[in-house]
């Protein structure tokens, strides 16, 4: 009699995985490699050095920075009160406290150039 072949086992296949490039969000700019001037770190490239008044704050802002209350009231350009909190100048509501004192612009930064 003929040997009978075992079973057979079909070789393991591998899938194949490309990698993934994250890519660059249009509405993000890139974080300014400089210092900050004591802004915290974050994702959208605000700082306190300088650039262009932010109008439209990133929805994730209070997770980064400390917001006053009613910052979603506001209106305006995003600034730094004295007390280090930032809110919206020139709404209603959503502004730094009377008793925070002055009021500093925060920025995004913008590369030389654009």
């Amino acid at each position: 009699p003929a040997a009978r072949p075992g079973p057979v086992r079909p070789s393991p296949v591998r899938p194949t995985v490309s990698p993934v490039r994250p890519t660059a969000s249009p509405s993000r700019p890139p974080v300014p490699p400089q210092d900050q001037c004591g802004a915290p770190v974050n994702p959208f490239g605000y700082t306190y050095c300088g650039g262009a008044l932010i109008h439209a704050p990133d929805v994730g802002v209070c997770r980064w920075f400390v917001c006053v209350d009613d910052f979603w009231m506001g209106a305006g350009y995003l600034a730094k009160c004295e007390d280090g909190s930032i809110g919206m100048v020139g709404g209603p509501a959503g502004r730094c406290p009377e008793r925070a004192g002055r009021k500093e612009p925060v920025y995004v930064y913008r590369p030389a150039g654009k």
